[in-house]
């Protein structure tokens, strides 16, 4: 078992931290932090990059399981092989600089281990079917007045949230609240019609959730006075 030796620092930053001791591998991974277990979707990835300090490289990415988890070739590093030890159907990688692209490519669970000079770690990495489906409760709404309001509800299996507002196609129908989170708050607006609301998760899914708004118009009665 790879013993924890890492330290995270934030996307983008090539500096080695003064609090990370000589030896520890220091990884960068933008969106996502490779702490204990990650997740992804399938045909999701993730650009890893590690290092490690006062050592140049290579470092070796190795994912336990091949269906479920696999790499693509960087400028500076080789295609994804079967080790020549190592579990039936894992594949590695071996990158001169500590750079990888890391896909999902199946439903289940294995092990991303990465290992630079002398130190190195493992996460569990959980692959679920993604890729849109988005669910609603309820799943349309049909509001009757200006300034109603109800609640919807947004949920992915596998995947808690939170989940984003990314568009609506007419505000002046309806408008959600907050922008960010699973429990939203649909209020209507004063133009009756129908709006389009894009949700996304934070990885590669969408739904689209439609709110209809009806308003009732009143009828003016004149009565004719007789002179």
């Amino acid at each position: 078992m790879l013993v924890a030796s890492l330290a995270l620092v934030s996307c983008g930053s090539t500096a080695n931290p003064s609090n990370v001791p000589s030896g520890d591998i220091v990884i960068t991974s933008c969106g996502r932090t490779l702490s204990g277990t990650i997740s992804l979707q399938i045909g999701e990835s993730i650009t890893v990059q590690v290092s490690q300090f006062n050592y140049a490289g290579p470092y070796v990415f190795t994912s336990g399981n091949g269906a479920v988890l696999t790499f693509s070739p960087t400028a500076t590093s080789s295609a994804a092989r079967r080790p020549k030890s190592g579990s039936a159907g894992s594949v590695q990688l071996v990158s001169q600089d500590g750079s990888a692209i890391v896909t999902g490519v199946g439903a289940g669970t294995t092990q991303l281990a990465i290992r630079g000079g002398n130190a190195g770690f493992s996460v569990t990495a959980v692959v679920v079917q993604g890729g849109g489906n988005l669910t609603f409760a309820p799943a349309t709404l049909a509001l009757t007045a200006v300034g109603q309001t109800q609640t919807v509800t947004v949920s992915e299996p596998g995947i808690p949230g939170p989940f984003t507002v990314q568009s609506n196609s007419n505000s002046a129908v309806a408008t959600v609240s907050p922008s960010s989170g699973t429990s939203f708050t649909v209020t209507a607006g004063a133009t009756a019609g129908t709006t389009a609301i894009t949700f996304a998760d934070s990885r590669v899914a969408t739904g689209v959730f439609t709110v209809g708004l009806t308003l009732s118009s009143g009828t003016i009665q004149a009565t004719r006075r007789r002179p």
